[in-house]
């Protein structure tokens, strides 16, 4: 067990999946603006972006995360692999964001948790599911959702090789195709897994299908109709979705 703080709280851990490149940072900046304008308080997590921090923090400079100093403990002398321009091993990252969700959690009194990257591969996503289950057996107290936002393969590749058009040479561009190619060819194959277990009930979740070939307003607000529906029930074991990439009505469970 990581976190045991988080036994028997209340919250909804919701995770963003798609490709580099489908957008999923220019959604996380709308829903961390939107949501609390709902009235829905609402933290993002970027394994990413942590990382990052930690080891700015690791260097002596100030960070903005006020548990700054708990995530550091957690990632102890893994920093060194950010260091090295190296991948930080799957556990360290799922304590440092369990340690973030419990700060947003219990210290915030955060109801919605984003978690925006972390989870690319087979077992990342048995590491989440198997700390879900240890700290809610029952499907009681955590809802899960699964959001995918996709889009054609064009349009993702061409916003990444747009990202680094200042600095495109035959390098670049290679390192960047293969680093997507890499990427999705780990997480195509745990989404259909995911898919698969929500559909037979071994996993509590519902996944929803959001198409990012669309204007980046209509994306988001695909997202907020998943987090914003009028009804108060906080049932996430019946919450299992029937049709893949079909929207329903779901319980604004964010208003106990």
């Amino acid at each position: 067990m990581i976190n045991e703080g988080l036994r028997n709280r209340e919250f909804t851990l919701a995770f963003l999946h798609g490709d580099p490149g489908v957008g999923k940072g220019t959604v996380s900046k709308g829903l961390m603006r939107e949501l609390p304008m709902l009235g829905i308080p609402v933290a993002h997590i970027s394994s990413g972006d942590t990382l990052r921090e930690v080891a700015k923090f690791a260097n002596g400079e100030p960070s903005k995360y006020p548990n700054i100093e708990e995530l550091t403990e957690e990632v102890g002398d893994d920093i060194h692999y950010m260091f090295r321009r190296e991948l930080v091993p799957a556990p360290t990252i799922l304590r440092m964001v369990f340690k973030t969700i419990e700060h947003a959690v219990i210290t915030e009194g955060t109801k919605l948790v984003f978690v925006d990257g972390g989870m690319r591969t087979i077992p990342q996503h048995n590491d989440y599911s198997r700390e879900i289950d240890e700290l809610d057996p029952n499907g009681l107290y955590i809802t899960r959702n699964d959001i995918l936002i996709d889009t054609v393969e064009d349009i993702k590749i061409n916003r990444l090789l747009g990202r680094v058009e200042g600095r495109v040479d035959d390098g670049s561009r290679k390192d960047t195709l293969d680093r997507y190619n890499r990427i999705k060819s780990e997480s195509d194959p745990m989404i259909a897994l995911i898919r698969r277990q929500i559909a037979s009930g071994e996993l509590r979740s519902t996944f929803f299908d959001i198409n990012a070939n669309q204007t980046e307003n209509d994306v988001l607000q695909d997202v907020l109709k998943i987090f914003n529906s009028s009804e108060s029930i906080h049932q996430p074991s019946r919450r299992q979705h029937p049709d893949f990439g079909q929207q329903q009505d779901l319980p604004r469970y964010l208003q106990r």
